[in-house]
C-alpha cells in the first residue's frame, strides 16, 4: 500500500477478488455503488429481482445507445442513482451533491485539479 492509498483502498482492493485473484471492479467506486445498492435492498427488504430488473433496462438502453460493454458499471450507476430516487430512498439534490464530490475525489485521486 502506498502513502497515497487509504485503509478503505486498501480494503476494497483485497476483498473483491475473483476465484483467480483478479480484481472484480476496477475502479474503488464500482465496489461502492455495488455495496450501496446491495446494502439497500436488504435494510428496505427491496427483492433483489427489482433491481435486477432496473438494471437490465438500463443495460439495454446503454446497448441500444452502442455504448461500450465496458461502461457496465457506468450502467450500474446511472440505474441505481434513477432507481434510488424513484423509491424514495435518495433525495436527487443530495445525490447530484454526492455525485459531484465523488467526481471531485476521483480526479483528485488521479492528481487532477477538480476546480
Amino acid at each position: 500500500m502506498s502513502d497515497r492509498d487509504s485503509p478503505s483502498q486498501k480494503v476494497e482492493t483485497e476483498l473483491f477478488r475473483s476465484a483467480n485473484d483478479e480484481p472484480v471492479f476496477s475502479e474503488p467506486w464500482q465496489a461502492r455503488i455495488f455495496g450501496i445498492v446491495v446494502h439497500l435492498c436488504e435494510a428496505q427488504g427491496i427483492p433483489w429481482t427489482d433491481w435486477a430488473t432496473r438494471f437490465s433496462e438500463e443495460l439495454a438502453s446503454a446497448e441500444k445507445k452502442g455504448d461500450s460493454p465496458d461502461a457496465y458499471y457506468e450502467c450500474w450507476l446511472e440505474a441505481a442513482e434513477d432507481w434510488l430516487s424513484e423509491k424514495g430512498l435518495v433525495d436527487p439534490e443530495v445525490r447530484d451533491q454526492v455525485k459531484a464530490e465523488m467526481l471531485s475525489e476521483q480526479l483528485s485521486e488521479r492528481g487532477h485539479d477538480p476546480d
